[in-house]
């Protein structure tokens, strides 16, 4: 029931505000699908909350677990530039071992923009990657958060990245990437899926 709860917390949205705390204990659960889902509902219940839940995000960014890793950075990535404070970890994943950490990196760093500007010279550094896609998502990710870093990227990529950009504008395609679903509810729901978490022995 916990799983459940904390899926339809975050589809609840900010009006779930309330449920933060219990979100956050979710992280600490002993059951891996439960702290998979808590750092995506804690992104969509924390939207607007200037930051509230950014502490517990980096932490999630420093875990062990890559997989937590990936969730926490995915989770960054929905709240945008409220989450600036993620920045020097983000920028520490870019130089991770895996190619899906790099990449996941380089999204959040995009969506968070111009306040990001720490972490402009990993991404350049990014540019040799031996994954396309990781090269592409960095150069997007640097003209989204210092324009003027133009000038140090690779002539060919930039045209890449740039005729890409310019196809998905004309087709009105775009990435897939984390809903930002969210919608008011009546305080009962938020109540009683709060009280579902709040039920677990490791919240008493």
């Amino acid at each position: 029931m916990r799983f459940y709860a904390v899926i339809a917390l975050g589809y609840i949205g900010p009006d779930a505000k309330d449920t933060i705390p219990a979100l956050i204990k979710s992280l600490k659960d002993l059951d891996p699908s439960i702290r998979s889902v808590t750092f995506d509902a804690l992104a969509r219940v924390g939207k607007g909350s200037g930051g509230a839940v950014v502490p517990v995000l980096v932490e999630g960014l420093k875990s062990e677990d890559s997989k937590e890793r990936l969730r926490a950075a995915r989770a960054v990535e929905m709240l945008g530039p409220e989450a600036k404070a993620a920045t020097p970890q983000l920028a520490e994943m870019l130089n991770a071992r895996d190619a899906e950490s790099r990449l996941i990196a380089t999204y959040a760093l995009g969506a968070i923009g111009p306040e990001a500007k720490e972490a402009v010279p990993a991404l350049l550094r990014l540019q040799n990657d031996r994954f396309e896609q990781n090269r592409v998502q960095a150069v997007v990710a640097l003209l989204k958060i210092a324009p003027e870093s133009e000038m140090q990227i690779t002539p060919a990529l930039l045209k890449q990245v740039k005729t890409q950009i310019e196809e998905e504008k004309r087709t009105g395609g775009r990435r897939i990437g984390p809903g930002r679903g969210s919608g008011s509810a009546d305080s009962k729901w938020v109540e009683s899926y709060g009280h579902m978490l709040r039920g677990n022995k490791l919240y008493e």
